[in-house]
């Protein structure tokens, strides 16, 4: 790719702000979560209504998880478009991410752990992903995350330290900082 035609696309790609979730954003991130293709590549279950705010009760709000909305700025608003959390599973710190379909294949998923990276101190991070899933494995390695682990269902990546790749200088997230 040429400077100019990388110098384009950098124009054309949206701004990306990650902030703590509220109430209002819970139908959005529902309905991103909804998608059949969506879990099926992450390997999540289908949740309705109801187990989606029991689980967000539970898992996020009341937990030891950080959770960030991921905000564009698109063409014409202000556009949730995914969620990035890191949370307690099996004693391990792990985390993961999801992004609405419209908006794969931007680079979206990896600006977004990119900055989350950088405003999270602790370490070690993993993250677990499906061996189909070829683009979450290109974002995890970008970020610095290397495999530890590989079993026939799952892989398990990690990262070790905050100095795998140079993040832009941010104030750490207080794990107190749940919303």
């Amino acid at each position: 790719m040429t400077a100019k035609a990388a110098a384009i696309k950098q124009l054309k790609r949206p701004t990306i702000e990650l902030r703590p979730p509220s109430e209002s954003d819970l139908h959005r991130l529902f309905e991103i979560q909804s998608d059949r293709a969506s879990r099926e590549m992450a390997g999540y279950p289908e949740r309705d209504w109801e187990a989606f705010q029991s689980h967000w009760e539970k898992n996020v709000v009341g937990s030891d998880a950080i959770t960030r909305v991921i905000v564009i700025d698109g063409e014409m608003k202000r556009e949730i478009v995914g969620q990035i959390s890191l949370f307690s599973r099996d004693g391990l710190r792990e985390v993961g991410y999801l992004i609405a379909r419209s908006h794969w294949g931007q680079g979206i998923a990896s600006i977004a752990l990119k900055q989350f990276l950088s405003e999270v101190a602790e370490r070690p991070i993993h993250a677990i992903v499906l061996p189909s899933n070829a683009r979450s494995i290109r974002i995890l390695e970008k970020n610095g995350f290397t495999l530890a682990q590989k079993s026939d269902e799952i892989w398990t990546y990690e990262i070790i330290s905050s100095s795998a790749r140079s993040y832009p200088a941010a104030s750490p997230i207080d794990r107190t900082d749940r919303k």
